[in-house]
């Protein structure tokens, strides 16, 4: 029996989770290398990142939530087929990541140092995002898929591209940024990335909000709960909550958002063509009703090749990460 840690360091906390790895059958495989192998969560802890901008300041704690657990489960690092860790920021090869901003680091080669302090050989590292999509693909919503996009729709707009069971990062490391596809012509608000008419500034959470507080302001009649609250407090949140109870106008933003979500998708379909879309991040818990009304732009706009292109909701939460890490040493 072999065992994994995946580990997902984000800003605030880095999740760590043992894994026991079981062989599957041919007759449940197939041909798709992600289903070559189920797994179990043994065990998950945090540790807390926050404030350490020195990478050799955390790693040890790091390492010493990793011998606790395998102790704790009669196991040595001897058991381990290899280590997978995550962070947020570009990485080459498997090993050195180019700069974390989020995290005050600057380039830092990861994974020897983890090797240095733990003494395993085999540690690869990921960007964090890419890591949430093959977790995604390997036991969430995409499993028994052999190529999905993974898109997660919160703060921003970002996706994670997997195929046969391998993330594609592009020649310059910019796969799976659609937020920044120009959806929009004439849009003059400037997007983050310097740019215009972009994605993720109407359908992630800032532009959901700056929506309906536009339409709330020329059709105030058209709410009976969102007029009710606070301008300046109003969240992504409160309106897709608001179109699950019936608002009109919030319901009218939610579609709106699907549709702009398929539509740009219909976009990525003409270019690599998935066998899944799996949604998830923070707007996704907006459930089945963003889903449909994603898929009805989707099919709108779509290349009629690719018009019955699979949509599902993403599974594993805040731990799709994990697993991907979990994954990616296999």
């Amino acid at each position: 029996m072999q065992y994994t840690f995946g580990i997902d360091i984000g800003a605030t906390t880095a999740k760590l989770g043992l894994f026991q790895l079981k062989s599957n059958s041919p007759a449940i495989s197939g041909t798709n290398p992600d289903q070559d192998h189920s797994c179990t969560l043994l065990e998950h802890t945090t540790v807390e990142t926050e404030g350490m901008t020195d990478p050799d300041e955390l790693f040890p704690h790091l390492g010493l939530s990793m011998h606790v657990m395998l102790k704790s489960h009669g196991l040595s690092p001897e058991n381990l087929a290899g280590v997978g860790i995550g962070v947020p920021g570009a990485v080459t090869d498997h090993s050195t990541v180019n700069q974390c901003v989020n995290l005050g680091w600057g380039v830092t080669d990861i994974g020897r140092s983890f090797q240095m302090i733990t003494g395993i050989s085999n540690i690869k590292v990921e960007n964090d995002a890419n890591l949430a999509a093959l977790g995604e693909m390997w036991q969430g919503g995409g499993q028994g898929s052999f190529s999905q996009v993974f898109v997660s729709i919160g703060t921003g707009v970002g996706a994670g591209i997997v195929y046969d069971g391998k993330i594609i990062n592009g020649a310059h490391g910019a796969a799976g940024e659609i937020g920044h596809l120009k959806v929009f012509d004439g849009w003059g608000e400037k997007c983050s990335c310097g740019g215009t008419g972009c994605l993720e500034q109407r359908v992630a959470s800032a532009g959901i909000v700056r929506r309906a507080m536009e339409l709330l302001k020329e059709y105030p009649q058209s709410s009976d709960i969102l007029r009710r609250m606070a301008y300046d407090r109003l969240t992504a949140k409160d309106v897709f909550d608001a179109a699950r109870d019936g608002d009109r106008l919030a319901a009218h933003v939610r579609k709106e958002t699907g549709f702009y979500i398929g539509k740009a998708l219909s976009y990525v379909s003409c270019v690599y063509d998935p066998e899944v879309y799996v949604i998830g991040g923070g707007i996704s818990l907006a459930g089945e009703p963003l889903l449909k009304e994603i898929e009805e732009g989707f099919r709108q706009n779509a290349f009629h090749a690719s018009v019955d292109t699979r949509f599902a909701l993403a599974q594993l939460g805040g731990l799709a990460g994990m697993y991907g890490a979990a994954k990616v040493v296999l």
